[in-house]
């Protein structure tokens, strides 16, 4: 597997930006649930709201290791959940799972870019 492009942001209300900018290409956000201006959980919302980007797999991350954490995000479309801080490994299978199921429920192609909504 190549590797894609990665795309940043400082905090929520910037990846949001990021998103908007790029309506297609990307394949995975990763993303805090703690980020400035706002939470992960309301990026979340507004990509799942959102009807082009609902279908990308959000990845949410927390240093908290809590099941009230981890159901909220799933609630809210959550393909995932990380307790930071991770290792390599665990992000590298956790790609490849999402591009797996992502590539039999829509029959995608090799991904382009991935896109990452906070990395400090």
């Amino acid at each position: 597997m190549g590797h894609g492009t990665v795309a940043t942001a400082q905090d929520g209300l910037k990846a949001w930006e990021v998103l908007k900018a790029r309506p297609h290409g990307i394949d995975l956000i990763l993303t805090e649930i703690e980020l400035p201006s706002i939470s992960g959980y309301a990026l979340l919302t507004l990509i799942m709201e959102h009807e082009i980007r609902k279908n990308i797999p959000v990845i949410m991350m927390c240093k908290y290791d809590s099941v009230s954490l981890v159901y909220k995000c799933r609630m809210r479309g959550g393909a995932d959940f990380l307790v930071t801080p991770i290792r390599i490994n665990e992000l590298k299978n956790l790609w490849q799972h999402v591009w797996r199921r992502q590539s039999v429920s829509h029959r995608l192609t090799v991904p382009k870019k991935i896109g990452f909504a906070d990395i400090n």
